[in-house]
């Protein structure tokens, strides 16, 4: 299969690309366009797509694409089991090592922008938020969580996005638990080495398309076997608190099952769940400034959008 030089890195050996950007955008599609176009292996990068047992409702690649590429942090662990960022970064990092050695290209796809960060940036040992603090601070307006945030710690109020209530939330609970500000602690987290360049793009879209593809796959979802394959899983002893049953469409759809929501509210509920999530992702990419922008044009084709995106490493 053909190489690009523009993913070499010029130190030598094989750089390493990921490709992020909000649920729904078309990720999973682009990145197998790249696969086709240049020597590559995929790992993923979703906090959905690690369970096994989900499937559609994961949105998982189909056997037919399994066949056609390779695939890692694919069905790592039981719908029952607990899986950290930590544990990804552990995984993932094996995984780069390994399809370097193969001297094939490592394309990490996802919106779980939590794992990206943890391979590639490391996990801040700041403490987690206690529940108390938080509820303190959510009494709070967002122009007095901004002001504070700016007296104890204006590196973070400038990274931060204006509208983006949590990590405002979550700077302030870091400084107030500990008396050090979360821009000191991201400065202390060592970052990891993987020997090599990483080549970071957002795919991205328009949001009334975004949220079009968004409501759209949802009703897909619910009319594609979501509902049998939760059914599943609760009848295994599953329940509503067990980890894999708290993934956005799975949540909703147990709840359904279980007779607290109709079906039309749980296919409102798990779309507007998806929307906030595309928000949040969004929020996240915008204040990353070392991603590059990829924007689909109405109708361009994933072999269209991996193309220039290959372009935009040369350039």
């Amino acid at each position: 299969m053909p190489r690009c030089a523009a993913i070499d890195d010029p130190a030598g050996g094989e750089a390493i690309l990921l490709l992020g950007g909000p649920t729904a955008a078309g990720k999973g599609a682009v990145s197998r366009a790249l696969a086709d176009l240049v020597d590559a292996e995929l790992v993923l990068c979703d906090s959905a797509k690690v369970y096994r047992d989900l499937g559609v409702g994961a949105n998982k690649p189909t056997p037919e694409q399994r066949r056609r590429h390779r695939y890692h942090l694919l069905d790592v662990c039981g719908p029952e089991e607990r899986f950290s960022a930590g544990e990804y970064a552990r995984l993932a990092g094996r995984a780069l090592a390994e399809i370097r050695r193969r001297g094939r290209l490592p394309v990490v796809v996802g919106g779980t922008l939590l794992f990206a960060a943890a391979l590639f940036d490391g996990l801040c040992p700041a403490p987690p938020t206690d529940p108390t603090v938080a509820k303190e601070l959510e009494r709070l307006s967002e122009a007095e969580l901004r002001g504070e945030l700016q007296r104890v710690d204006p590196a973070a109020a400038a990274r931060i996005t204006p509208h983006d209530r949590q990590r405002l939330v979550r700077a302030l609970a870091v400084w107030r638990q500990s008396g050090r500000s979360l821009s000191d602690w991201r400065a202390a987290t060592p970052v990891p080495d993987h020997g090599t360049p990483v080549a970071r793009f957002a795919l991205l879209r328009p949001r009334a398309e975004l949220y079009e593809r968004i409501n759209e796959r949802t009703r897909r979802m619910f009319a594609g076997g979501l509902l049998e394959e939760t059914a599943a899983l609760l009848e295994r002893g599953l329940t509503p608190d067990s980890p894999a049953l708290g993934v956005i469409g799975y949540a909703q759809a147990a709840t359904h099952l279980l007779g607290r929501l109709d079906y039309e509210e749980a296919v409102e509920l798990t779309a507007r769940a998806t929307r906030r999530l595309a928000k949040r992702q969004l929020s996240w990419l915008r204040s990353d400034d070392r991603f590059h922008r990829l924007t689909a044009a109405t109708g361009e084709t994933p072999a269209a959008l991996a193309r220039r995106l290959l372009a935009g490493l040369s350039s």
